[in-house]
């Protein structure tokens, strides 16, 4: 399988949960990030492909003074995990501020 990411992806071992603002619920944690898109493990739900979401992420310990940060990203793939109860799920993000872009490029460099 060809693999079509823009830029390097890196492992965030699940410490970073995922909060969908628009139902106002915890939807999963991060796997990988990367400044395109990212990979969650979403817990209770399948999430269908080219769904539109606005998320804010939580970091475990402040990054460059914050704890969180929002984008918006479209929903590329979705399979059953395996290993664990859920789903893993693939996004683009489409939509993060400059200084909220910076603080993903901050993260990753500290991964």
């Amino acid at each position: 399988m060809k693999d079509n990411r823009a830029g390097e992806r890196k492992q965030t071992d699940g410490l970073i949960e995922v909060l969908d603002l628009t139902r106002g619920q915890t939807v999963g944690h991060l796997a990988n990030i990367s400044s395109g898109g990212f990979m969650l493990v979403a817990r209770e739900y399948e999430i269908q492909p080219n769904m539109v979401f606005q998320f804010r992420f939580f970091f475990p310990k402040p990054i460059m003074g914050r704890d969180s940060i929002d984008c918006g990203a479209e929903s590329l793939w979705c399979d059953p995990a395996v290993d664990e109860k859920g789903y893993w799920a693939g996004f683009q993000i489409i939509d993060i501020s400059d200084e909220e872009a910076e603080l993903i490029r901050y993260l990753m460099d500290s991964l």
